[in-house]
C-alpha cells in the first residue's frame, strides 16, 4: 500500500488511501496538535474512527495507528492549542476537500 506524505509547515503527516478513504497516522496529527499522550487520547475514540494499518516506513513495513476522516476531525477538535487552529483550517479547507474532489492532495510519495 502506497504511503502519501502531506506536509503542514515543516511537519509530515503520513496517510494512505484504503478503499477510497484516507487514513491518517495518528501520531503525526497528534504531534502537530500538541497532543503528547496519543494512546490514552485514542482510548476514548469509537472503534470505527481508529485502527491499525501496515505502512511502508524507512525502517520497513510497520503497523501504524491510523484515523479515518471522522477520527481526524475528533482529534483536531480535542486540541485547544493555537497551532491546532492553523491545522484545523488546513485540513478542513485544503486537504480533505481536495481528496474528496480529486482523490489526492499535492502529495509526495514516501521514499
Amino acid at each position: 500500500m502506497k504511503t502519501d506524505i502531506f506536509t503542514f509547515g515543516e511537519q509530515p503527516v503520513r496517510a494512505a488511501m484504503v478503499d477510497g478513504e484516507p487514513l491518517f497516522v495518528a501520531a503525526d496529527a497528534a504531534k502537530i496538535l500538541g497532543i503528547s499522550q496519543v494512546a490514552s487520547t485514542l482510548r476514548g475514540f469509537p472503534e470505527d474512527e481508529k485502527g491499525v494499518h501496515s505502512m511502508h516506513t524507512p525502517g520497513g513495513q510497520q503497523n501504524m495507528t491510523v484515523l479515518n476522516e471522522p477520527g481526524l476531525y475528533r482529534l483536531i477538535m480535542l486540541s485547544r492549542k493555537p497551532e491546532a487552529e492553523k491545522f484545523k483550517k488546513w485540513v478542513f479547507r485544503d486537504v480533505l476537500p481536495s481528496i474528496r474532489k480529486t482523490g489526492c492532495y499535492n502529495v509526495l510519495p514516501a521514499a
